[in-house]
């Protein structure tokens, strides 16, 4: 991608102009990750895939505006919205 500017943001995110949508969830999924380890947060639900609970969580994220150090409120709310929805099947 030459000519277009590279930069890292206050949390060490490569900031670059015109990324993709998916490039911009695989970031997030790499810091939630992190975060997650931190607080020592495993998805131990049977039956459940992580990659659904970590897209819920991403969703919840954009739609509070991409609010800092909210990861694990984050989480755990998208965890109990995809168990309830998959107990009201």
């Amino acid at each position: 991608m030459a000519g277009v500017p590279v930069t890292s943001d206050d949390r060490g995110f490569t900031v670059i102009c015109r990324v993709s949508r998916r490039t911009r969830y695989n970031s997030w999924m790499k810091y939630i990750k992190g975060s997650l380890k931190k607080a020592a947060i495993r998805p131990s639900i049977i039956g459940v895939s992580h990659e659904l609970i970590s897209e819920r969580a991403y969703t919840l994220w954009l739609h509070q505006g991409r609010p800092e150090n909210r990861e694990v409120e984050n989480w755990l709310q998208a965890e109990a919205q995809v168990l309830a929805a998959r107990d009201s099947k």
